[in-house]
């Protein structure tokens, strides 16, 4: 017995939801897969052999020329769920993954030389930098730490304080959410870890954020108020 034939009469009965590939769907529809319609017609015969769901197929994302020859060429990325009832296509222009890549790669690259030399620059003055989110670029710089945005997360994995905002209304964050004082205060008393604030503080309002008196808040983080500047050391 094919493994193909022990997915079908033995896994597929007693699944919620199956996602096979392409060349998985067509070994269990029996039909080579070369349309979108042929997709839809091999996702409803699959679900009928027993997924209680959802079966959902893709159609892989391709260059010019097919991955193996089994698949023909495409310039879009498919995606085909069936639920019994009705069918959801979900459709996107292919992505060069080796362009992507490199790009990637670069832009890395390039935040690693700017880390470097914002440590020379920090380090003259006594002052510890830390990355945001790339724990990659942090051990490679050698920097001080690294923020990163789960606060729970970084608790279990040992971070050794969090960040909580945005206090307020800010540039820097795209999609800001403002917590306010109120909020600041709900964290500090729930969290296991210091509190730094954070997002739209300066020296109007640090004073207000620091009189709250709460023990576990150790300070506030500066952005805009600093790099907003021209010349900080003259104001």
């Amino acid at each position: 017995m094919f493994f193909w034939q022990i997915y079908r009469d033995q896994l597929l009965p007693v699944a919620d939801i199956v996602t096979p590939n392409l060349k998985a769907s067509t070994l269990l529809h029996g039909i080579k897969l070369q349309t979108v319609s042929d997709m839809c017609a091999a996702a409803k015969s699959i679900h009928n052999m027993g997924p209680r769901r959802l079966c959902f197929i893709e159609w892989p994302v391709k260059t010019t020329r097919a991955k193996g020859g089994d698949v023909p060429a495409s310039s879009y990325a498919f995606d085909i769920f069936f639920d019994g009832m009705e069918f959801y296509e979900l459709c996107k222009r292919f992505t060069d993954v080796a362009s992507f890549q490199g790009n990637m790669i670069l832009k890395l690259a390039n935040f690693l030389q700017a880390a470097k030399r914002c440590l020379e620059v920090f380090r003259s003055h006594g002052v510890p930098l830390l990355i945001n989110d790339h724990i990659d670029i942090a051990l490679a710089c050698d920097a001080d730490g690294v923020h990163v945005e789960q606060a729970h997360e970084a608790w279990v994995n040992g971070a050794d304080y969090i960040g909580s905002g945005g206090v307020y209304s800010t540039n820097t964050k795209a999609n800001n959410i403002t917590i306010g004082l109120d909020g600041l205060k709900t964290v500090c008393l729930a969290s296991k870890l210091p509190v730094v604030a954070i997002r739209g503080i300066g020296p109007s309002n640090a004073h207000a954020v620091m009189e709250l008196g709460l023990e576990n808040l150790k300070g506030v983080a500066v952005v805009s108020a600093l790099f907003d500047r021209e010349c900080i050391s003259s104001e």
